[in-house]
């Protein structure tokens, strides 16, 4: 779990993602709630927020 994090709108985008750049902010999963299907996160999010789960990748953030 520790390399899936979450990637979320910089100030209430509702947008979905193609392309990640500035305009995101990632955040942390700090807990799973499976019998009530949540997923806990490192910030506050908003009702209608749309969320990426992604998972991070040293190699690729790694400057050239």
């Amino acid at each position: 779990m520790r390399r899936t994090v979450v990637v979320r709108p910089v100030s209430g985008g509702r947008r979905p993602y193609r392309h990640f750049g500035s305009d995101v902010i990632v955040r942390h999963i700090i807990g799973l709630d499976p019998a009530r299907r949540g997923v806990a996160v490192s910030d506050q999010l908003e009702v209608g927020m749309q969320l990426a789960f992604c998972q991070r990748n040293v190699q690729a953030a790694k400057p050239i």
